[in-house]
């Protein structure tokens, strides 16, 4: 059996500010490593059998205080893709730009200006996602359970749920707090959900 937990990072100084962050590589605020140490220590995090990473700072840096035993592996295809022009803004700073209110109205449906395509972002995720779970359908034990752990940010966590589990749900269905899991189960088309912040024995 495999289990795949997929994990938001922890918090950073920038989303504790309600900016937009994507590329940005910023790395765990204070308040963000304390809040892992702390769930870490209450035991919240379940045991893996190897870790993996998007390639920024605060996606390591949590794959490194939760699962301080496996160097994570890299993966570049869950690079979070790039606010354009509102990269490391929040609302407040975009409150009067045109743009950015016809972008609210839309319901983030327009493309960022100068960022990275949605349509683009999400195949990209995607295809990432299920490489990995085709390498783990051909390499693993049936007869022994695997868990495998991505530290990913919390768009791509969304996106896999709503476009991978077998029932298409509204994306927001899936938002984790930071230091948040969903946990789902290998199939042999797919996944299944295991559920939030829990995992199968």
């Amino acid at each position: 059996m495999v289990q795949i937990v997929l994990l938001h990072s922890g918090k950073t100084q920038g989303i504790s500010d309600q900016r937009y962050i994507g590329i940005t590589d910023e790395s765990l605020s204070d308040e963000g490593i304390q809040e892992l140490h702390d769930r870490y220590a209450e035991g919240f995090y379940p045991q893996l059998s190897a870790v993996c990473s998007s390639p920024m700072q605060r996606c390591l840096q949590t794959a490194k205080i939760l699962y301080p035993g496996f160097p994570p592996t890299v993966m570049p295809g869950f690079m979070p893709r790039s606010y354009g022009r509102y990269e490391g803004k929040s609302y407040i700073d975009l409150k009067d730009d045109a743009p950015y209110q016809s972008w609210v109205r839309s319901i983030g449906k327009l493309p960022f200006p100068d960022g990275e395509p949605e349509n683009e972002a999400k195949e990209r995720y995607l295809t990432t996602f299920d490489d990995l779970a085709e390498r783990l359908r051909v390499t693993s034990d049936p007869k022994t359970t695997f868990r495998i752990g991505i530290v990913l940010h919390k768009e791509i966590i969304m996106t896999i749920l709503s476009e991978r589990l077998p029932h298409k749900e509204n994306p927001l269905k899936y938002q984790l707090k930071n230091g948040e899991f969903f946990t789902v189960s290998l199939t042999d088309t797919g996944i299944e959900p295991v559920g939030k912040n829990t995992i199968k024995v």
